[in-house]
């Protein structure tokens, strides 16, 4: 009569890896893992506070043409910069259309 063995779906393994032994810590003290993760954080938040932030300048804000038309506007006019940014559209056509436009554009500007 041959053996009978269980399925190896209920045979325990020992598993030996940092994660499974880490987990299993974490499930038998889990009031002190929980509490160590809530120090971490806290701990984490107040380097983090204590060290600071660094402010990128406005020349280097942006990506592609944007990032190189703020380096060619702090390059050419370095106490000149705006404080506000226009955006002209046009719903039909190109936007500067001869002399005209280009007058319209530059007054309607300067009135700001």
């Amino acid at each position: 009569m041959p053996v009978r063995t269980a399925p190896l779906s209920l045979v325990p393994m020992q598993s030996t890896t940092f994660a499974s032994r880490a987990a299993h810590w974490s499930a038998a003290h889990r009031s002190t893992a929980i509490l160590g993760w809530l120090a971490f954080v806290v701990v984490a938040f107040a380097l983090g506070s204590a060290v600071g932030t660094v402010s990128l300048k406005q020349s280097a804000l942006g990506n592609g043409e944007s990032l190189a038309a703020n380096r060619v506007l702090a390059h050419e006019f370095p106490s000149e910069r705006a404080g506000e940014q226009v955006l002209f559209q046009s719903r039909s056509g190109p936007l500067i259309d001869g002399v005209r436009d280009k007058r319209a554009t530059s007054s309607a500007t300067a009135a700001r």
